[in-house]
């Protein structure tokens, strides 16, 4: 049947269909043949927003202006609006991604789709350091929907950096009766704001079952080396507090016993700290262009014996590797010294005042004292 013949279910159908054969161009001909006949009809919109989906990596001028007939035709279309700001803003224009989606915000919007505009708007504000900008956006939209624990933990900060107190308003504790708030704001601004291990337990926990992906482990492995393989794994290896710290810890290590491997995820910006700390591992390993699955198997397929997190639950954290369970033995370890409730981290290198024995059960991971 001729595109322009098609229904608009047929033909996103055919289209899906298309791509997922990975005939993407024959997808996107498919489209412009219908396009071409009925493109100034309202029930063009989703097709245009499809069209723009398609050629937002191959042909971004296009995405573009396929976004913009589609909210053009519907105005309630929201996700082109999302999308085409998206795009206008990794393009580096911030002022023209923060105008289409506050041009796009309508009272007649569904709440969702006010929302996701409003967070948008509240997240780019806040990247650019506007933080009264960014805190009236997640406001609003936490008003429309105050069960929003991402938003939650970026408006709490974003007012505990203008110090304004206290940082969870009444407003906001009053939206969710009954319910503990505070356990939204993430596990690092819990370390500070939770008054008890068992909260800044839970709060981690939260926020792990939030972020993590459906992870199969792989299978248990145990290997036999004669040099023990210790894989330190990090986003922080560069000029960072992690690695001010552990730069001398690295280059102590006893060579006749171990071998150190660098499990490198961390900006590569030249730095003397960054420059150092490479130099003090034996083995470098890049991983910032594989996926958190690759990542796992490539840490596989180098044997590593013991796999310690340098980076826990703070900025960057790419945990999901660490779930695939890649190394017999895995710790956490100095990045982040509460509990990460991380899967597959089954120790923590603690000493007897960060993590007093009685204190252990609110812990997931088992503590390796470093101390006697």
């Amino acid at each position: 049947m001729p595109a322009p013949s098609l229904t608009v279910v047929q033909l996103i159908q055919q289209a899906d269909q298309l791509q997922s054969a990975g005939k993407l161009q024959q997808a996107v001909d498919l489209y412009n043949d219908w396009l071409a006949v009925h493109g100034e009809e309202p029930q063009a919109a989703p097709v245009y927003f499809n069209h723009g989906i398609l050629n937002k990596l191959n042909q971004p001028a296009i995405a573009k202006a396929s976004y913009q007939k589609a909210q053009a035709l519907n105005p309630m279309l929201y996700q082109a609006a999302v999308n085409l700001g998206l795009m206008t803003e990794a393009s580096g224009d911030d002022a023209q991604a923060l105008q289409i989606w506050n041009q796009a915000l309508s009272d007649q919007l569904p709440v969702e789709g006010q929302c996701m505009l409003l967070n948008h708007i509240g997240r780019l504000h806040e990247n650019l350091k506007r933080y009264p900008e960014a805190e009236a956006a997640l406001e609003r939209s936490l008003r429309l929907n105050p069960q929003q624990a991402d938003v939650v933990q970026h408006f709490v900060g974003i007012r505990r950096r203008q110090c304004l107190w206290p940082s969870i308003p009444n407003w906001l504790r009053e939206a969710r009766p009954g319910e503990d708030v505070a356990l939204d704001i993430g596990p690092f601004m819990g370390m500070a704001e939770l008054d008890t291990p068992q909260r800044q337990r839970q709060a981690a926990q939260g926020f792990v079952e939030r972020k993590r992906s459906p992870i199969t482990p792989l299978p248990p492995v145990r290997w036999q080396h004669d040099k023990l393989r210790i894989g330190y794994f990090s986003g922080d290896f560069k000029h960072h507090a992690v690695s001010i710290l552990m730069a001398e810890v690295l280059e102590l290590h006893d060579r006749s016993r171990v071998q150190v491997y660098g499990l490198d995820y961390s900006d590569t910006t030249p730095s003397a700290m960054r420059q150092r700390v490479l130099k003090a591992f034996d083995h470098h390993v890049p991983l910032h262009a594989l996926t958190d699955a690759q990542a796992a198997l490539r840490i596989r397929e180098l044997e590593i014996d013991v796999l310690i997190d340098l980076t826990g639950l703070t900025s960057g954290s790419r945990f999901d590797v660490l779930a695939y369970r890649a190394a017999p033995v895995q710790a956490s370890y100095l990045g982040y010294m509460g509990s990460c409730a991380i899967p597959g981290v089954d120790y923590i290198l603690a000493d007897r005042h960060l993590m007093p024995p009685e204190l252990t059960q609110h812990f997931t991971e088992k503590p390796i004292y470093l101390n006697s």
